[in-house]
């Protein structure tokens, strides 16, 4: 199998592109957690109208 060597700006953009992922991950989970938040608002808010 053939080894494919990195040369330093590849290997830079690699780890920059690797930082631009973590922190579309840390982004996607904060949005995620933010929507249950507003569920759970809108669900509390809707009974409590019922009541």
């Amino acid at each position: 199998m053939q080894e494919i060597k990195l040369t330093g700006s590849e290997q830079e953009k690699q780890q920059l592109w690797a930082g631009i992922q973590d922190q579309s991950y840390g982004l996607k989970m904060e949005s995620l957690q933010l929507d249950q938040l507003m569920q759970g608002v809108g669900f509390f808010s809707t009974k409590s109208k019922m009541s």
